[in-house]
């Protein structure tokens, strides 16, 4: 899996809980944006997704 030094931060917990919705997109005060279409096509694309949630 690739690791994004920009994600790095979000393993703090205080960090993770500034995240906010920004036009549909989970978004925090750096300006990283998460777009659930993104990561879903990535993380399908890497074998990352099953039908069992």
């Amino acid at each position: 899996m690739v690791k994004l030094l920009c994600c790095l931060p979000l393993r703090d917990p205080q960090a993770f809980s500034r995240a906010f919705i920004d036009n549909g997109a989970l978004a925090w005060p750096n300006g990283l944006e998460l777009a659930s279409w993104t990561l879903h096509r990535e993380m399908e694309s890497a074998g990352l997704l099953s039908e069992a949630a």
